[in-house]
């Protein structure tokens, strides 16, 4: 049965091997890449987060009932434009 997580002597030799095989420069690039998509990940969940606040938001006017309502012939009737 393989365990669920690794020691930290087992992450330790992941570290070194990896060091030895890409070396420190593209180490460090690596990381930063990753910091730099994660931070843009969280940007645009943020970003989609703040959409649906306001669509909502417009959704609650639009079905808001004491807003007030035409009144004459198009009674019940929507016009766009």
């Amino acid at each position: 049965m393989v365990p669920m997580f690794l020691s930290t002597t087992e992450l330790l030799i992941i570290l070194a091997v990896a060091l030895l095989i890409f070396g420190g420069t593209k180490l460090a690039g690596l990381g930063r890449g990753a910091g730099r998509a994660i931070r843009e990940f969280k940007e645009e969940t943020r970003g989609l987060n703040s959409d649906e606040t306001t669509n909502t938001t417009d959704r609650q006017i639009e079905a808001d009932p004491d807003r007030p309502t035409d009144v004459g012939d198009d009674a019940g009737r929507r016009h766009d434009g």
